[in-house]
């Protein structure tokens, strides 16, 4: 008989030795929301978000223990549980960007079906922003005029009509990512 190990509350691959305490999910989650309100107090719509808050209680020790070894275990964890947080707050709130800072004040656009944040052990600024309702109903139009192109087969009679098609749903693949949106989604 094999016993198997508790899992996290949502039931992926982390054990619930490996998930922050609720009061602190919760905490991150409100940073979160306050910067997607752009009333967060760090910055407005950036929220700046401590590793230590994303760790067991346990784990926020070896971040002032000094082992390099523990550093490095909570700086991943501290990652992934971030990422597990903020794929689930995106997954709520249609259309919301995450940004993840590069410099001083200068942040990039992360596409959390794809990137995880990178590993931390101090404090990472997020920025938190929705995308316009232009450019959101613009994506969808895009999707949907792709789709009935090819389900109605008009580009399926030259090489070059296909290929250039491709290109195009790539493109339009590409904008929606970009978008912080699924195909499923805009149709």
């Amino acid at each position: 008989m094999t016993t198997e190990r508790p899992r996290g509350p949502l039931n992926d691959d982390r054990v619930d030795t490996d998930l922050p305490s609720a009061e602190s999910a919760v905490g991150v989650w409100f940073d979160l929301e306050r910067a997607l309100e752009g009333t967060n107090g760090y910055g407005g719509n950036v929220a700046e978000i401590y590793a230590y808050r994303l760790l067991p209680e346990p784990s926020t020790l070896a971040i002032s223990a000094g082992d390099p070894l523990l550093q490095e275990r909570a700086a991943g964890l501290a990652a992934r549980n971030l990422t597990w947080l903020v794929r689930h707050f995106v997954g709520l709130h249609e259309g919301v960007e995450i940004g993840i800072e590069n410099g001083p004040r200068e942040f990039r656009r992360i596409d959390l079906r794809s990137e995880e944040f990178p590993p931390f052990l101090h404090r990472m600024h997020i920025q938190v922003s929705k995308a316009s309702r232009i450019r959101l109903a613009l994506a969808k139009e895009l999707l949907a005029l792709r789709n009935r192109i090819r389900d109605a087969g008009v580009l399926s009679n030259g090489r070059d009509a296909i290929v250039d098609f491709e290109q195009w749903v790539d493109a339009t693949k590409d904008l929606l990512g970009a978008l912080g949106m699924d195909a499923r989604e805009a149709t």
